[in-house]
């Protein structure tokens, strides 16, 4: 398992991975983020309402105000499963995030390419993200897509970014000038089953052709081997990375 992540930059886990009713409450509990409501206290960190307008809605940290989105990370044991593939002693969160893709074709609801790595530099290695979806998804669904093996720097050149909305035509200009050959892999996962993908892979998600709504949480999570880069902006993470909270333990030896 190691090294074909190592290989391919990515691991799908089967829908055995996390019991089905801790992914239902969380996806019962989206109004209540939607509505800024908390069990908690705390509040997320910011939420852009796009499925007002039939676009992407993302909401940052719903696990620190959301019971449900907690124990979806807390009382899965994913922990386990991330440390047999990354090899590590060690796994934390560092963020969440909250996609809710509603159905439609606008480009709006489109994630152009990017790797997270350029987003958020401040982590430099030690990092990757899962991608949990909380209802079964397909392609049609507009789920997540890797470009395998795309986290080779030296082969891929990087896409200009996630807010770049038009896929096709930046997937050929990437194509021109990278070494290896784009191969495309959509998701298909049911509930229970979640992926995870290297810092570097490159990812998007095209809009969604199917007749619900597609919603899944992205979570970073870090090990032992973290290392960060001091000069680039933290967003806020630096201070929270050592807070059992903001940044609990999911697997620790």
């Amino acid at each position: 398992m190691h090294n074909q992540y190592l290989d391919n930059g990515f691991h799908l886990f089967n829908d055995d991975a996390i019991a089905k009713d801790l992914v239902d409450a969380a996806f019962k509990a989206i109004p209540d983020l939607f509505n800024n409501k908390s069990d908690t206290g705390l509040a997320h960190w910011g939420i852009v309402k796009g499925h007002e307008q039939s676009a992407l809605t993302r909401v940052a940290q719903p696990h620190i105000c959301s019971d449900a989105f907690y124990k979806l990370l807390t009382q899965s044991n994913i922990g386990q499963h991330i440390a047999r593939v990354l090899q590590c002693d060690t796994v934390r969160v560092w963020g969440s995030q909250l996609y809710y893709k509603p159905k439609g074709t606008d480009p709006n609801l489109n994630v152009g390419w990017h790797r997270d790595s350029q987003h958020m530099p401040f982590f430099k290695s030690g990092v990757a993200t899962l991608w949990i979806p909380l209802v079964d998804v397909t392609p049609q669904h507009g789920a997540l897509c890797y470009i395998s093996g795309s986290h080779h720097l030296n082969r891929f050149e990087t896409p200009i970014g996630a807010q770049v909305l038009n896929l096709e035509s930046e997937a050929t200009r990437v194509q021109a000038c990278s070494s290896s050959q784009w191969i495309e892999k959509p998701l298909t996962l049911n509930r229970g089953a979640f992926s995870m993908h290297h810092w570097d892979l490159i990812h998007g998600s095209k809009s969604n052709h199917a007749n619900v709504a597609r919603a899944a949480l992205s979570v970073g999570i870090y090990t032992e081997h973290l290392q960060v880069q001091a000069s680039e902006n933290d967003y806020g993470y630096k201070q929270i990375l050592n807070n059992d909270f903001y940044c609990p333990v999911l697997f620790e030896k």
